[in-house]
């Protein structure tokens, strides 16, 4: 029988880090209101009301959007869309990818 117990630990550890980061950014004003959510093959990412990107989970290939491959367990903001003014408004993930769409088509 497969074993698939710690699954189940590394996505409760995984859920109270990302309620207690959510809970850091409330905290300093900023509007956390989700409107669009997806997920890919082992990663997953929201869309704020005011279109900032959040993406988490494997970083493989860049899919995260950080500039890296470093995994994350905690939703982070993509600041490269932040830093050019790119309001999302839909995001979708795929197996190994995430693609964007901004307000204004971009």
């Amino acid at each position: 029988m497969l074993d698939t117990s710690h699954l189940a630990q590394q996505t409760t550890a995984a859920a109270a880090a990302a309620a207690a980061s959510l809970q850091v950014r409330q905290q300093a004003g900023e509007d956390l209101r989700v409107c669009h959510i997806a997920c890919g093959w082992d990663h997953s990412l929201a869309v704020t009301r005011t279109g900032t990107l959040y993406t988490w989970g494997a970083g493989q290939y860049g899919k995260l959007g950080h500039g890296d491959e470093v995994a994350r367990v905690i939703p982070t903001a993509v600041r490269g869309l932040q830093s050019a003014k790119v309001k999302v408004v839909l995001a979708e993930a795929g197996c190994e990818h995430t693609a964007a769409v901004g307000a204004d088509g971009s």
